[in-house]
Parts: structure tokens; sequence; C-alpha cells
């Protein structure tokens, strides 16, 4: 009775998945599935290029749009020959989906491996503001970016950070009050940027985002070797950057002065003046300057303090 049965119910199922002349239902299902995929995945390609195309400079798709289309692409490429085993199907789509099986593991092995890597990295985020870098892995100078979210776009606003090293402690502080940005580190061989968001604002509250620059100046002098920094002075908008706790450089566009200020290090082998701070660049009045002065008499300095010395060293040379 048992065995009947099982024979009827293995009997209602074969008729079940097939049609009126015995063909087996479950085969042009799987092919117009198979077929499908082809189509879809031959769509992706043009749209996959076309994302990447259009976007500006550092501009970004929000939520990894192309890399999901990229993935979703290569996924297509390594499911379609599986779906598509022990049917029948023409001889020029039999060709095409082991080309693109092959095609899709010798392309996605690289890709994941390599490529993923030049995705943009995001370290920290404040609100609509992101903080990434997207150069890759064979970038010589690590540059990070500060981006807002613009509709399916992250667009980066004209400032960038360089060199730039993250550690695990790195913070984005947005203050749209007062039109600034800023980004720390860890106090360790850490790093600090103060930027303008918006240069309106920024020269408003001058005195207030100067006590800003200073505090975290104090908090974090970056005398460390491995340590990074820069500031923009709402007045006269000149930028302050320190490189490696040695050398200070003052960029100004109004008046134009570009001067670089040398710490040598009695440690350092490799310089062979010792003790001793160079000065030189493009001055005040385009004179280019080149001083040798003694350590104890140019201290280490805040940005306050280089904006300061060189007003009292302009002084100096118009006499």
């Amino acid at each position: 009775m048992g065995n009947g049965i099982a024979r009827i119910i293995g009997i209602a199922r074969h008729r079940l998945s097939t049609d009126g002349d015995g063909v087996n239902m479950e085969t042009p299902l799987r092919y117009n599935i198979a077929l499908c995929m082809v189509w879809v995945q031959l769509a992706l390609l043009p749209v996959a290029i076309g994302m990447e195309m259009i976007l500006d400079n550092h501009q970004l798709w929000r939520w990894n749009l192309d890399l999901w289309v990229w993935m979703f692409g290569f996924a297509l490429g390594l499911f379609i020959k599986p779906i598509a085993s022990d049917i029948e199907t023409p001889q020029i789509l039999k060709y095409w989906i082991r080309f693109d099986f092959v095609a899709s593991w010798i392309l996605a092995l690289p890709f994941f491996l390599i490529c993923i890597s030049c995705f943009p990295s995001v370290y920290d985020k404040n609100g609509n503001y992101i903080l990434y870098k997207d150069n890759g892995p064979l970038d010589c100078v690590p540059t990070a970016y500060i981006g807002f979210n613009d509709g399916p776009f992250i667009s980066p606003i004209k400032t960038n950070i360089y060199p730039f090293s993250p550690t695990s402690e790195t913070y984005l502080t947005i203050n749209k009050e007062m039109g600034y940005f800023a980004v720390t580190t860890d106090k360790e061989n850490g790093s600090v940027w103060v930027h303008p968001l918006d240069s309106i604002k920024y020269a408003k509250f001058a005195p207030d985002i100067e006590q800003v620059i200073e505090g975290l100046f104090r908090y974090n002098p970056l005398t460390g070797q491995m340590t990074s920094g820069c500031f923009t002075l709402p007045s006269p908008f000149a930028t302050v950057g320190y490189r490696q706790g040695c050398t200070i450089y003052y960029d100004c566009r109004n008046p134009n002065v570009d001067i670089r200020i040398d710490y040598y290090n009695a440690e350092d082998t490799r310089r062979q003046a010792k003790d001793s701070v160079l000065i030189r660049g493009c001055g005040f009045n385009y004179q280019y300057l080149s001083l040798s002065l003694s350590k104890d008499s140019v201290p280490w300095m805040s940005p306050l303090e280089v904006r300061q010395f060189l007003t009292n060293l302009e002084r100096r040379t118009e006499k």
C-alpha cells in the first residue's frame, strides 16, 4: 500500500514538471533566467564605465554605488554557467557563457585583491561631511579630502589634507557657525589641520578661530618626526604648515609671501649645518630671503607666532 502511494506521488510530480508533450518545464525556465542574466551583465558594463567617467576630480558615489555595480556584474558572470549547465542553448550563447565564466574569474581576482583598494577609504563622518582618501595604494603622497553629501554624490571641498597618515583615533570636526573644519589624530605622532568651510564666517570669527588654532597646537605642537599639520590663519588667510617636526611653511597670496623655515636637528646626520635655522623663500616685496639664524633666536613657533615672527622680519628687512 505504501509503495503504491509513493509511486502515485512520483507520477504526479513528474506530470507537474512536464508539459503535454513530456518536455521538462524546468529547462526553458533556466534558459530564460540565464539569458536574462547575460543581457543584464552586458547592460551593466557601459553603466559601470559611465558611472566612473561622469565623476569629477575626487568626487565619489554615495554608498559606493559604483563598487556594487562592479561586484554584481562579476557575480552574474560567475553564476550564469552553473544555472545554464545541462540545458540546450544556442552555440554562440554556450561559447559566450563559457568565455564569460573564465573572464569573470580572471578579472575578479585582481579586482578584489588590487583594484578594490583604490576605492575610497572612509576615516570619519560628521553629519553630511565625510573624511576620506581615494588615491589608491600607489599614491606616493597620501592625501585626504573633506567631502559633503550632494545628492547621489560626495563632492570634495577645495582644501585637501596632505601628507595624511590616519590612525585609529582620527576625528573630523565641523563648525558651521564659525565656518571651519578641523581634522585631528592621536597626540603621539599625531597631526592637526584647521581650514575654512565658509571664508566669510571664517574671517568674521577670526579671534575665536585663532584661539581654536592655538589651543590645538598647544595640545599637539607637531614636533614628532611622523607629525604633519596645516592651519589657515583668518587674517590674512595665510597657511602655516608643519612637516616632520623640523620644517614650517608659510604661504600667503596677498601679499605674496612663500617662506620655508628649516630647523636643523642635532640628531639628524643628514644635515651638514646643525643647531641652526634656515629661512628662505619669496619674502615681502618679492625679495628672496636666505637667512641662517641660531636656533635659540628662532624657537619652534605656533601658527600665530610664525605670523608675528615674519611680520617683525618684514619690518627689519624694510629698514
